[in-house]
């Protein structure tokens, strides 16, 4: 048994396997054209924002607390990272009820309020920041 007949390729309109050069070809002229729609569009496909730091999260972070539709991934991103962070760093001084949008505004808030050099900074320092800061352990 030869390997290609192993694995299993397309099919072309007759109904035939399609053959691996015909193959690498489709592939390639969609990698042709996805990377055409990225370059002459007016809003890139694949953003190339850095979102490690506060300047990339936090447009997804204020369009979540607006109700946007716009960068749902980016909005997804902040609103876990700002959960997970919160449960495993920054939550074990705050009260047990401290809702998901108010946890959301509480790390927006504190990081609008910083000087503009600090949104260089990676996200997660900042909001494990604000939260401690917001709910600081009380000392025995």
């Amino acid at each position: 048994m030869r390997r290609r007949d192993v694995i299993a390729l397309p099919l072309d309109t007759k109904g035939r396997r399609l053959q691996w050069g015909a193959w690498g070809m489709l592939i390639r002229f969609g990698i042709v054209v996805l990377l055409a729609i990225n370059v002459f569009s007016a809003k890139p496909i694949f953003a190339a924002g850095d979102l490690h730091t506060a300047a990339g999260v936090m447009p997804g972070c204020r369009n979540f607390l607006a109700g946007n539709d716009s960068s749902l991934l980016v909005q997804g991103m902040c609103f876990g990272e700002v959960t997970a962070l919160f449960e495993t760093f920054a939550g074990k001084c705050a009260p047990p009820d401290v809702a998901g949008e108010q946890l959301m505004r509480t790390v927006v808030e504190y990081i609008d309020r910083q000087p503009r050099a600090r949104l260089n900074e990676p996200f997660n320092h900042l909001a494990i920041e604000a939260m401690t800061k917001t709910w600081p352990c009380k000392q025995p």
